[in-house]
């Protein structure tokens, strides 16, 4: 809520009906914020300096533990088949428009999900035919954060 996701509709929406009464009551995960919070030089894509500004750094484990339940979620919820424990997903938060783009190269190989939420979450997937538990989803919150993830293990590869 402390990215540009927070001032979309739908990520103001959310603050005002639900996370600010968890964060209001949560000293733990005020601290846990707090903490995050740190001066960090402001580069524009073309390179000019901005100045220094405060921003929250992101915890990326964090975040992959996440996206890791959503992908077997919703592999379960594409496929009616569970993503076996031992299958590992790897996932990846595309922070520069360079990575997304990379990564919408993909796209024309990739599955519109079943369920969608504009502006809250929308994802995209595949897998392998003769290789089904190797996946590539492709996950966009709040119309501006996307991820990437894929499932499989090195003996697939």
């Amino acid at each position: 809520m402390f990215t540009e996701a927070g001032i979309t509709d739908a990520g103001r929406r959310l603050w005002d009906e639900k996370l600010h009464r968890m964060y209001e009551k949560n000293f733990g995960l005020k601290k846990s914020i707090a903490k995050s919070f740190e001066q960090a030089d402001l580069v524009t894509p073309g390179g000019l300096y901005l100045g220094r500004r405060l921003a929250i750094r992101h915890d990326e484990a964090r975040s992959a533990k996440v996206i890791h339940k959503i992908v077997r979620g919703l592999y379960y919820h594409e496929y009616q088949d569970p993503l076996p424990l031992s299958i590992e997903v790897i996932s990846h938060f595309l922070q520069q428009s360079s990575e997304v783009s990379v990564v919408e190269k993909f796209a024309p190989m990739l599955l519109f999900g079943s369920r969608e939420w504009p502006n809250l979450f929308e994802y995209r997937y595949n897998r392998v035919t003769d290789q089904p538990q190797c996946s590539l989803w492709v996950m966009r919150f709040f119309g501006k954060l996307v991820f990437w993830a894929v499932s499989g293990n090195e003996q697939m590869a």
